[in-house]
């Protein structure tokens, strides 16, 4: 295998990095301001239970889209693996692993809106569990997001990890390599202050991220 062939192998997987984040960026913010957005009431268990209901299909459209969302990210800390080990085997292959605790969070979430679903729409549940307890349950699994900030503690780490080898690869301009190790800690106060919401409140969607 030649120089030129090594060097080019970076630069593919930098194409296939950039395009399924913009993929995975655009799936997010459909999905939690076109769909969420429109289903969750905070504080309203039961208009969400008969929202989700009347838009069944939509509300599985969503899981399916984080589902591919959840793809697209397998996708992406593939390509920046390829693309930023040149810059540090180690540190590239420990932020693919945080990456893909991130992504997990997604899978475990998307588990859980298909169990509200269950709980919502299943006779047999209802029949058992009666309507009122059958929508607190569905509101239990909908508004458990602790997975996805805890998730995104991980996202903030492979985030800043994967800034610090593009500053030090020399792949882009030195201005916008000051910015990246900058912005990515950023995510952490995010996390501690979404796990901890405030008393009373009911928290129906993730924050959008990718």
């Amino acid at each position: 295998m030649t120089t030129s062939t090594i060097a080019e192998s970076p630069r593919k997987a930098a194409r296939v990095a950039g395009f399924f984040y913009l993929l995975t960026f655009a799936i997010v913010v459909v999905v939690n301001f076109g769909i969420n957005e429109r289903l969750m009431v905070a504080g309203n268990p039961a208009q969400t239970a008969r929202n989700i209901l009347a838009h069944e299909r939509l509300f599985r459209i969503g899981i399916a889209s984080n589902l591919v969302y959840e793809a697209g990210l397998l996708a992406l800390l593939s390509a920046l693996y390829v693309t930023l080990r040149p810059a540090g085997r180690t540190l590239a292959l420990l932020a693919a692993f945080w990456r893909l605790v991130y992504a997990s969070m997604w899978v475990l979430m998307s588990l859980n809106q298909l169990t509200a679903l269950r709980l919502l729409n299943g006779a047999d549940y209802l029949r058992v569990l009666g309507t009122e307890q059958a929508q607190t349950l569905g509101r239990l699994y909908l508004s458990g997001f602790d997975a996805y900030y805890v998730g995104l503690l991980f996202y903030g780490l492979a985030s800043t990890a994967c800034s610090y080898l593009f500053f030090k690869s020399g792949y882009i301009p030195r201005p916008l390599r000051i910015l990246l190790p900058l912005s990515s800690p950023l995510t952490s106060p995010r996390t501690c202050g979404g796990s901890i919401p405030a008393s009373g409140s009911s928290n129906w969607r993730p924050a959008s991220g990718s």
